[in-house]
Parts: structure tokens; sequence; C-alpha cells
């Protein structure tokens, strides 16, 4: 029984200081305000279930449906396409997506730094 009571002890202890790390990190650290991105029910995507038609809302500066033929047709929209050999179009995509295919990058442990695809902002939208 007094074991068990150390063990508490400590656990809580343990656990005062992380949330008193947590509490003095989060203090200390001054942050710029930022408005939160619109959740749920609210935004432009919610007008657009599994964002079908999206692509013609005017407030919407760019779209990636994964739908091309190939990764390479896919590269093309885009500004750099890093490591394409480990890229492919899958036909896994989430629940509710209007769309068919989304992409899979995979990655082998200890074998390169894995991938990306890179667009730069069109004019007109340096900050979104």
């Amino acid at each position: 029984m007094l074991m068990q009571t150390k063990t508490a002890r400590r656990l809580s202890s343990g656990i005062a200081l992380v949330i008193a790390l947590g509490v003095a990190i989060s203090v200390g650290a001054q942050r710029p305000v930022r408005a939160r991105l619109p959740e749920g029910s609210v935004g432009i995507a919610a007008k657009y279930p599994g964002d079908a038609g999206i692509e013609r809302d005017p407030r919407v500066i760019f779209v990636e449906k994964f739908d091309a033929g190939s990764i390479e047709a896919v590269a093309r929209r885009w500004d750099e396409a890093k490591s394409k050999p480990i890229m492919s179009l899958s036909l896994d995509v989430p629940p509710g997506s209007a769309d068919s295919k989304s992409l899979r990058i995979t990655h082998v442990g200890g074998r390169g730094t894995g991938a990306h695809l890179y667009r730069r902002l069109l004019p007109g939208h340096q900050q979104i």
C-alpha cells in the first residue's frame, strides 16, 4: 500500500510538472494573433461537399484533384515535383470525397528524404 502511495505521488508530481511547464511555455511565448480558420459548416469548403465543384469558386486560388492519368501529368501542374518515382496515384480516397484518386508517397526508411509537390502563389496572392 505504501509503495502504491509513493508511486501515485510521483505520478501526480510528474503530471503537475508537465502542466506547469506547459503553462510556462505558453505564457512565455508571444505569438502573433491570427484569425482562426473556419471549421464545420462555415468557410468555402462547407459549400462544396466532398470538394465537388470547389474549383469553380472565384475565392479558390488552386485545386489539385490528382485526376490526371499519371504522376507526370500531375507534376506538370506544379512548379516542382521532387522524387516522382516514389509517388503514385491511388484509388484510396477519403470517405465522402467527390474525387476518385489521391496521391500516395511511399518512403522507405533510410533511403531518400521523401517527396513533395511545390507551387508558388499566383501574382496577387502574396499571403493567404
